[in-house]
């Protein structure tokens, strides 16, 4: 009896066994299906974006190739339709154009904009200044500015104050890339510090474009923003106005250290004997890193009036002053750096080590 029991159960456990074995076999199966209808799947999809990316290619080269851009072939072709029917497609064809404008130039510069615009991929850049997302807000703006879409100014304009900086970033260099320097009379309305890494952009932007507003210099000198008085102040730099001498001098004194070293790299390029002297008045008062900019401004301009102004700082406790005012006054002094080598002869630190610095820099 008992051994009957035992077989039982040694069947029982067997059949348990055995479809263990089979549900395992079935997901073994089932799993290889799986990864094989995503690899068939993967290759599909890597033959199709393929396919796009070469379809998407023509539109390009038909644009930059074809001088006499037929407007029919893309308002009517059925395939290209049919291909730009996905939002995936309209972007990656917007991202072609944008990298095919920035590496092109003349005509088939504006053929790709006008592709751009029988498409209506337009529609797909306004879109994005809608968005609640700053980065594709900011994209909208920047394919706008790219594709010269100067018709939809007013909506970038709106977007100068946007609280998001790269926003407004991308809406500040937006203007100014569409009407050059005239591009900049945001700066009368910003709300926000423009900061020093937009000011190189806007800089940059600006290289071969001429001055159109002559008083939009007034205006900004006269601006509550302080960065924006600061960015005033280099253009005048940038593009030479020495005739803004007198309205730029009353900022050596203005409480706003990078507003005063604005200024003393304006007069350092555009010097005038009011200006050194004016330096020399708010010298005492000012930062550190003001002092040393006014010390070297004296370097490139300084004269026999400011000799005796040079010696007395080369007693200034802090160090880096007395180094700056060396090279100020052995590049000034008649004499050279031997108008302190008397300094280095007593053996007093720091002079051993500045004047052999100078010294250096003079031989180099």
């Amino acid at each position: 009896m008992w051994g009957a029991k035992t077989e039982m159960l040694l069947v029982i456990e067997i059949r348990h066994l055995l479809w263990m074995i089979y549900l395992f076999l079935g997901i073994l199966t089932l799993l290889f299906i799986f990864i094989l209808s995503l690899v068939v799947l993967k290759k599909k999809a890597a033959r199709n974006a393929s396919r796009r990316n070469g379809s998407l290619d023509e539109i390009i080269d038909a644009a930059i190739f074809d001088e006499a851009l037929e407007i029919e072939k893309f308002e009517k072709d059925e395939e290209i339709q049919r291909l730009l029917k996905t939002e995936p497609s309209r972007q990656q064809l917007i991202d072609k154009m944008l990298h095919a404008r920035k590496n092109l130039s003349g005509i088939s510069c504006d053929n790709i904009r006008t592709v751009y615009n029988i498409l209506q991929l337009e529609v797909d850049s306004l879109t994005k200044l809608k968005q609640k997302k700053w980065h594709i807000k900011a994209k909208g703006i920047h394919e706008l500015s790219i594709m010269d879409q100067r018709k939809h100014v007013l909506k970038i304009y709106r977007l100068i104050n946007d609280k998001n900086e790269l926003v407004r970033s991308e809406a500040q260099c937006a203007l100014v890339k569409f009407y050059g320097f005239k591009g900049l009379r945001f700066l009368n309305i910003t709300n926000y510090a423009v900061s020093n890494f937009q000011q190189i952009q806007l800089l940059n932007m600006l290289k071969g474009t001429q001055v159109t507003r002559p008083g939009l210099f007034d205006q900004l000198l006269q601006s509550a923003n302080k960065s924006v008085v600061t960015f005033a102040i280099k253009l005048a730099n940038y593009y030479h106005a020495f005739h803004l001498q007198d309205k730029v001098m009353p900022f050596l004194g203005n409480p706003t250290l990078e507003i005063q070293l604005q200024a003393v790299r304006f007069f350092t390029k555009f010097p005038s004997d009011a200006a050194m002297d004016d330096m020399m008045v708010h010298y005492q008062t000012g930062e550190k890193e003001f002092r040393l900019a006014i010390l070297n401004s004296l370097k490139e301009n300084g004269g026999d009036l400011h000799l005796s102004f040079l010696m007395h700082q080369l007693h200034d406790e802090d160090n880096m002053i007395k180094l700056a005012a060396a090279k100020a006054l052995a590049a000034v002094h008649p004499e050279g750096s031997a108008a302190f080598t008397g300094l280095h002869s007593s053996g007093i630190y720091p002079w051993t080590e500045i004047f052999h610095q100078v010294k250096n820099e003079l031989a180099a």
